[in-house]
Parts: C-alpha cells; sequence; structure tokens
C-alpha cells in the first residue's frame, strides 16, 4: 500500500486529526513517515524582507513561527518513534502549496495528509486554498483528515 507517507503539520488543533491518522496508517502499512512543517511566506515578503542594509534578514515574525513549528514536529516525532515508525521532520519556507509539493517529489511520497482548516469562502478568496493547489501539482494521494479519525 504506502511505503511513504508525508504529513503537512503545524501543531494545531486542525491538524491533529491528520497526524493521528497519519501515525496509524503508518503503523499499519509500515512506512515511512515525515513530518514537514511550512513557514508561510509571500515571494514579495521574502524578496523585501530577506536583506537589509548588506546582510540576510529574518523577520522576527517568521523566526517566531520557525521556533514554534520546530517544537511542534520535534514533540510531534517523538510521540511517534514510540510507537515503532520511521519518521523524519524538516521545515520550510515559502508557499504551503508548492513546498508540499516539492516536498513529496522529494521523498518519493506515495501519499500526503494535510488537516482540514475550515476557512470560510472569504478566507479562501484572500489567502487560497492549500488542498486545492495540491490536487493540481501533487505527484501522489491526497487524504485531508477532517475529524477525529
Amino acid at each position: 500500500m504506502y511505503q511513504k507517507i508525508l504529513l503537512a503539520y503545524d501543531g494545531t488543533d486542525s491538524s491533529l486529526p491528520a497526524l493521528h491518522q497519519s501515525v496509524d496508517l503508518a503503523r499499519h502499512c509500515k512506512a515511512e513517515l515525515h513530518l514537514l512543517g511550512v513557514v508561510a511566506i509571500a515571494p514579495s515578503a521574502a524578496a523585501t524582507s530577506s536583506i537589509a542594509g548588506g546582510y540576510p534578514v529574518v523577520d522576527d515574525f517568521w523566526s517566531q513561527n520557525h521556533d514554534y513549528l520546530r517544537q511542534a514536529l520535534d514533540a510531534a516525532a517523538s510521540d511517534t518513534r514510540g510507537r515503532d515508525i520511521d519518521v523524519g521532520t524538516s521545515i520550510r519556507f515559502g508557499s504551503p502549496g508548492i513546498e508540499i509539493s516539492t516536498c513529496a517529489q522529494e521523498t518519493n511520497a506515495d501519499l500526503v495528509v494535510i488537516g482540514h482548516t475550515g476557512k470560510g469562502a472569504l478566507a479562501r478568496f484572500f489567502e487560497g486554498s492549500v488542498g486545492a493547489e495540491l490536487l493540481n501539482n501533487l505527484p501522489c494521494s491526497l487524504l485531508v483528515a477532517t475529524g477525529g479519525g
């Protein structure tokens, strides 16, 4: 069935069902599990905020987001390793849809799991839908975890 599962994880309540379902699937399939956190950065913001006075600068918000993701990923990976699952983690900066698709290609994932955020129509209009972007770009299957699974 599945050999490599990629979970897009951010440590929020909406991502917990995705974590639980990914762990259950990985254990059942004896699959590798990779936990990916993405610090969302708009391309225009990255271009204007990356250099100041000739030196690279990491915006404080992005740094805090990175630190939060690192703690969430490390905690989830630690709990998962206790269940005899081969697990890895990584954090990327950029557009979530693009970064998840790229990581899925690079890790040869055959399943990507994401949580359902329940965004309203207005939020989807301004922010876009990661799930919709993934449906168009993923090289593998997509599972959207919606509940207590």
